[in-house]
């Protein structure tokens, strides 16, 4: 939805979402999408070394709590425990996904599936992570399979063992 309105001093502000509806909330019951699809609150793992401090480092676990521009280009103001904030590029951090899995990881599919337009998953299918669900972000993944996208469970796949 859009905001239309946001009263002077109170808590609440006036949307209007696709097909007209408008409503007053509360300005917490809204969640602001940031660059990359990113909101506030969700964790993210660091891609980067920051310094040489060692204050962050690849692979520490972050919150997002806010958006950054510096010098035009949109980033992420993240939180980590040895860093008090930090902004990042997008390409700087990723999202920490259910199951731990991190995009780009390749998985195999331990479910038959019939899903809309005539798609299909076998067990055995081979994919890969694309990143969080855009369904439901706090439980499933989206993976690519030859045949197209799908949003699954953690428990719906295993990550590839390379062959030896």
């Amino acid at each position: 939805g859009i905001v239309v309105s946001a009263p002077d001093g109170e808590d609440w502000i006036g949307c209007k979402f696709a097909g007209g509806a408008s409503v007053q909330i509360r300005s917490s019951q809204v969640k602001r999408e940031l660059a990359g699809g990113y909101r506030i609150g969700d964790i993210v793992i660091s891609k980067v070394d920051l310094d040489d401090s060692g204050a962050l480092m690849i692979g520490d676990r972050g919150t997002v709590v806010g958006a950054a521009t510096v010098n035009g280009s949109e980033q992420l103001l993240c939180a980590f425990a040895n860093h008090a904030s930090a902004s990042l590029f997008l390409d700087q951090v990723e999202h920490e996904l259910p199951g731990g899995f991190r995009a780009g990881d390749i998985v195999l599919s331990k479910i038959d599936e019939k899903g809309n337009f005539g798609l299909t998953l076998a067990i055995g299918d081979q994919g890969t992570v694309l990143g969080p669900s855009s369904f439901n972000r706090a439980e499933k993944i989206h993976i690519q399979f030859r045949g197209g996208g799908w949003h699954l469970y953690p428990d719906n796949v295993n990550r590839e063992v390379p062959s030896r």
